[in-house]
């Protein structure tokens, strides 16, 4: 249960930053 509470988090993190920095990557 708490890792995959701790998952959700990191996604959740991941695509905020994903988001602030909108092309950060590009293909």
């Amino acid at each position: 249960m708490m890792q995959n509470n701790y998952f959700l988090v990191m996604i959740e993190y991941f695509f905020i930053k994903w988001q602030s920095s909108y092309c950060f990557r590009c293909p």
